[in-house]
Parts: C-alpha cells; structure tokens; sequence
C-alpha cells in the first residue's frame, strides 16, 4: 500500500501497466507542497520518447519535482496554470507557469489563469488552451519571463504553443466583450493544424468575437459552440464557425466541450444543447429542437469544418451533457457522459433507455463513423457520478476515470456484473476503468477510502502503459497491489 497524506487538495499521478484482466501498479508522484495547496490536473499527454506532460492549475505553493530536489512556484489568492513535463522514468525535466497578476484580493480568485487542455506532438510540441482575466505572462521551461497577453475586456481564450524544451512558439488570444468558456484542443493527425472548440456568450453592443484575425469576426446571439482552426506553424488563422440560433428569441444554447479529430481529418465535437440549435457551420442549414432542457450532443464535421451529420439526445426532466471524446484506430468516436433520469444514446431513439439511479450517473457511448450506436455502458450509485474522461488506445482497449459519491456499492462492470467499488461516507472516490472494444470488462481500480477524497481527471498514454493523474484531501491509497 502506497499512501500520500497531505491536509488539503494535492495531485497523484498514478501509472498502470495495461494487462487484460489486472493492473500493476508502477509508479505515482504527487504535485503540492502545504495545507495552503490547491491542484486540479486538467489534461495529461505523452510523446514516443516516453516524457509525460502534466497541465493543469493550482493556487497556493506547489514542488512539481518528485525527488529529493525541489522545482517550487507560488501564487497568491489567484488560479494561477502549469505545464509540468517528466521523463520516462518520472524524473522531474522541466515546467512551465502561466500567471495573472501577482497580487489579488483575497478571496476574490480574480483576475485567474485557468488551464482547459492538452495536446502534445509525437516530437515533444506542447499546444495548450485555457481561459484567463484581465491580463496574464508565462514563464517557460528555462525559467525565463514572457511578455503579457491582455483580455478584451471579458473572459479570454489563450492559445499556446511551446517546443519540447518548454520554449514558447506562438501564442494568441481569442476575445469578445463578453465571457468565453471551455476551450478544448486537439491536432490535425498532419500535424499542420490544431483545433479549438469553445463556448460563446451572447454578445453585447453587437461587436463579436474574434478568433485570432482583427478582420475575421463570429456574432453569437446566445451561448453558442464555435470551432477554430489554426496552423501549427505559427499560429494563423485559418478559419471559425459556430452553431446557429434560428429561434428569434434566441433561447437555443449550445455548450462544445471537447474535440477530438480523426485520423482522415474529420472532427467530432461533443456537448450539450437545448431549444433549436443548427449544426450546419456552413450556409447550409441543420437544425433539431432539442427541448427545454439540455441534451447531449454529438456532431461530426469534414476537415474544414463543412457539415456532416449530428444529433442530440436527452430527456425532458433535466440537463444531460455529453462531456469527452476520443476516437479508436478505426475513427469510431467513443462519447463520455453524465445525466439522470431516462436517455436514448442513439439518434433514431430506438435504443434500450438507461436509466440513472438517484443522482447523475456516467455513460460511455461507442458509435461507428456515422453516427450509429454500437453499444452503451453505464455507471452510477444512490448519489452523483460525473465529468468522466475517456481514453481510446492503438488496440481499441478504453479507459474511462472519474469519480463517484455515497455508500452505496458502484459497480464498475457495465455488463451486469459485480465488481463492485466503494466510496464511504459522503467522501468522493476515484475510478479507473477498462473496457476491450466490444464493451467487455477488463479490470477497475479505486482509491479504497472511505473518509477522504479523490478523484480521476485526467487519461494518457505512456509506452503502452495508461497514466491516470487525479486530485485527492489528506491521503490516498495508490499502490492496491500490496497491504
């Protein structure tokens, strides 16, 4: 048994090796430092050398180095962002900090820099995407300042690209008046361009947002998904759409909460949305009313963004979101969610209707290229399950992580069977799961805690093994091999 105390939020990262039925537990580190701490991990990702990339944001002192040495950086009162990079072997190499201002007023979290994503180039090219206020600097992996990067006077997007030395590239900002959220990332599989998807407010005055050109501007009546594409080279703009509000009210909302791009290029966005909504980013038009109440959604788009199929499912009792996604080697998009009440996961709603226990419950999703479902699996107790991630690796085998609530039992096999995982109390537990592509179930992992807390972010893969980073209060029990 491996256990790290700490007396406030830290970050474990936990690494295990991918088998059919077990898992062996090889190695975890933890990020944070005092009873001050704060960490949230939000995105992980690895190159074919083997290094490890760690985004995500903390407030307070943290030690990013898990040896004996020390690589320490501090923030006040403010979320301040990280990109923490480790060799092969977990030693520490270099990291890279993204601030606001260095004073703030206590309590006010304000202005913030807010890590969202992650994606990193087999050669070690670090593209990252988050959401900040009023202002922000960097300082990259030679512990060298940066300039400073301006809002537009709401909630901005960053966008960012640094070399495997930590060395920034490029960087840009996306800005209207108004607040913009999300921002979800992933690379063109050419590696010549890089996605952005984004959720944004209803703008004020009429000015729009712009997404990387001062000529080129996006109008959302309401809050709207819009998709961005860049060049890797040097961060150009390509080109932006959005979703549509045909509603002249303009009660239609869409949330993008995740991207993933498939190996023809195609690009699969997954959220949430209600009212009418038009998936159709292009002068045509593909419009579904979605209900009152927020649905899952998941829509596939050609590599320049034209229009291919969508659809949105839910239920008329509560929001449901449709939260990640990941394709598998043959560009099947697998769909990781949370909802309660009653759900049809397909579009023609012919499937069998899931069902959620008390609270939210997970689903996972698996459809083929045009959008047909292939399966669902689902997890859930007396009390919520949410924000899942989802990870597809090069032999189709699935990872799914997150985290559960309450006493009652949670099954981790999605095939009626009993492996059945524990949070105690009214505590969170984190959860690691393995499916083969055909839904059958492999192994599960927890934290086996029943007083303190812990939860799974965050999914990557590291030389065919799977790397799981998670946040966790005072301890958390890693190694469940041994006592």
């Amino acid at each position: 048994m491996i256990k790290f105390f700490q007396p406030f939020i830290l970050v474990g990262a936990l690494l295990l090796t991918s088998l059919s039925f077990g898992q062996v537990y090889q190695n975890a580190w933890q990020i944070g430092y005092d009873s001050d701490t704060e960490v949230e991990i939000k995105a992980m990702d690895s190159d074919t050398a083997g290094n490890l990339y760690v985004a995500g944001t903390w407030l307070g002192t943290v030690d990013f180095d898990p040896s004996s040495d020390s690589a320490l950086a501090s923030t006040e009162y403010l979320e301040n962002s990280f990109v923490v990079k480790y060799d092969a072997n977990g030693d520490y190499v270099w990291h890279i900090e993204l601030r606001g201002f260095y004073t703030a007023t206590l309590g006010t979290r304000s202005p913030y820099v807010r890590m969202e994503d992650m994606d990193v180039a087999p050669n070690g090219d670090v593209y990252i995407s988050g959401m900040f206020a009023t202002f922000m600097k960097w300082v990259d992996g030679a512990g060298s300042a940066g300039g400073s990067i301006y809002s537009g006077g709401g909630r901005d997007i960053y966008v960012m690209k640094f070399n495997n030395s930590g060395i920034r590239q490029w960087h840009f900002n996306i800005f209207s008046n108004n607040n913009l959220n999300g921002a979800r990332i992933a690379l063109h599989p050419d590696l010549d361009d890089v996605y952005v998807v984004a959720q944004a407010s209803k703008n004020s005055n009429n000015t729009g947002i712009n997404v990387g050109s001062n000529t080129e501007l996006l109008y959302s009546p309401s809050l709207n998904t819009f998709l961005a594409k860049y060049a890797t080279s040097n961060g150009a703009y390509q080109w932006a759409k959005n979703f549509d509000t045909p509603d002249s009210t303009y009660l239609g909302v869409s949330r993008g909460m995740d991207v993933a791009v498939a190996s023809t290029g195609d690009v699969y966005i997954v959220g949430s949305a209600k009212r009418e909504v038009d998936f159709d980013m292009g002068s045509g038009q593909a419009t579904q009313d979605l209900g009152d109440y927020e649905d899952v959604y998941l829509a596939k788009y050609d590599e320049d963004g034209n229009y291919l199929w969508a659809f949105g499912v839910g239920n008329e009792t509560a929001n449901n979101y449709g939260y990640r996604v990941d394709v598998d080697a043959s560009d099947r998009p697998y769909v990781a969610g949370y909802w309660s009440g009653n759900i049809k996961l397909d579009s023609a709603q012919t499937s069998t209707t899931l069902h959620s226990g008390a609270g939210r419950d997970v689903f996972l999703a698996a459809y083929d290229t045009d959008g047909s479902l292939r399966w669902t699996g689902q997890w859930g107790t007396n009390n919520d399950v949410e924000r899942p991630d989802v990870l597809v690796d090069g032999n189709n085998a699935i990872y799914l992580t997150g985290y559960f609530n309450g006493q009652n039992y949670f099954d981790a096999n999605p095939n009626g069977g009993t492996d059945f995982l524990s949070a105690g109390g009214t505590s969170q537990d984190w959860f690691l799961i393995k499916l083969g592509t055909d839904k059958s179930y492999q192994w599960s992992a927890d934290g086996q805690d029943d007083t303190n807390t812990g939860v799974g972010r965050a999914l990557a893969l590291v030389n065919g093994n799977i790397a799981m980073g998670g946040a966790f209060r005072d301890s958390v029990d890693i190694d469940q091999t041994s006592a």
